[in-house]
């Protein structure tokens, strides 16, 4: 009620899954950290690993992936040096964004 954090373990997954089972019904924001596939499926929207593959950050920097490989392929098929070089300062340059958003 005020704002306070609290660290809670237990000695089994199952045991942190019933905890976190019960604060989520109480409508308290809970993290539960460990891999999903341990995790019971009333609790694994709850886990870090979820959580962080939804954000906006990880989306961004999928996008910025998803445009290096484009560019790898158009890097390939310039005859051209000049627009190679560009390309590659490009190529530079969203390794450094994907990088900055994957942190």
């Amino acid at each position: 009620a005020r704002g306070e954090r609290v660290l809670a373990t237990a000695p089994s997954n199952i045991a942190v899954d019933n905890l976190a089972e019960r604060l989520a019904e109480c409508k308290i924001p809970i993290v539960r950290i460990g891999h999903p596939a341990r995790v019971l499926d009333s609790v694994v929207r709850c886990t870090l690993d979820v959580m962080v593959q939804g954000s906006d950050e990880r989306a961004l920097a999928a996008d910025a992936r998803g445009d290096m490989q484009r560019l790898l392929g158009k890097i390939s098929k310039e005859r051209d040096k000049s627009g190679k070089s560009r390309m590659r300062r490009e190529l530079g340059e969203l390794r450094k964004e994907a990088r900055k958003f994957e942190e």
